[in-house]
């Protein structure tokens, strides 16, 4: 994984970061909130780990602020505060778990590990591409890591367009893919529900902090298809 340390104190970050990258992991490191935000948003860490007291911005403030970029990320937060409030609080504004100092760097290391096995299970599959994921069977899909709540038809859009990168559908052939029973929906409506695909997948991409082209191409006169540069991998 790609490692975020947050954390104020060099001696810290620095056992810490050994550790880590003794496991294979990537250790980025940032020395106070605002940096951490800044590290956190270019980066894109798999896993953050955070101090409480850092300077600039608190863990609280950071924590939440992560979470309202990515709210899918692990992340472990430290402190010296060992009162179960601060615990409580902690958990409240999002960390997945709550390690207090001084605390052993095996025991931080099987903390990672566990959180990680706990947000892969409970998330998104284990292996999500850098873009699309749609997964027919389990009626589900991801766009930079963010599940998307599609409706029946735009999953079955999302589907039929990404399988086929760059071969333009008319929308009679998309209204093929998503008439099922409902006799009486009309090609027009084919137009909203590409509409609101890619919208969802513009807001997907914006939470991820990604800025891309929608896949979702208009092709004037003839329909729609994806467009090659994004990423689409169905399943099931």
């Amino acid at each position: 994984m790609r490692v975020l340390i947050i954390e104020d104190e060099e001696g810290i970050r620095e056992v810490v970061g050994r550790y880590l990258a003794a496991e294979g992991h990537e250790v980025l490191e940032a020395a106070d909130g605002l940096s951490g935000l800044s590290a956190f948003s270019e980066s894109r860490p798999d896993f953050v780990i955070l101090d409480l007291m850092l300077p600039g911005m608190d863990g609280y403030e950071l924590c939440a602020a992560i979470r309202r970029i990515r709210p899918d990320v692990p992340l472990i937060m430290l402190t010296a505060r060992d009162h179960e409030s601060d615990k409580v609080a902690g958990l409240r504004v999002g960390a997945d778990d709550y390690v207090t100092k001084p605390f052993s760097p095996r025991e931080l290391m099987a903390r990672v590990a566990a959180v990680a096995r706990r947000s892969t299970s409970a998330g998104a599959p284990e292996s999500l591409p850098d873009g699309l994921l749609v997964d027919t069977g389990a009626k589900r899909a991801f766009h930079f890591g963010q599940e998307l709540n599609l409706t029946r038809s735009e999953l079955l859009l999302a589907a039929a367009l990404a399988r086929r990168p760059m071969r333009t559908f008319s929308r009679f052939e998309l209204l093929e893919q998503i008439r099922g029973d409902e006799a009486d929906v009309t090609e027009r409506a084919v137009d909203v529900h590409v509409a609101n695909l890619r919208r969802k997948l513009d807001d997907a991409a914006a939470a991820s902090g990604r800025k891309t082209i929608n896949p979702v191409e208009t092709v004037w006169g003839l329909g729609y298809r994806w467009r090659k540069e994004v990423t689409g991998i169905v399943r099931g």
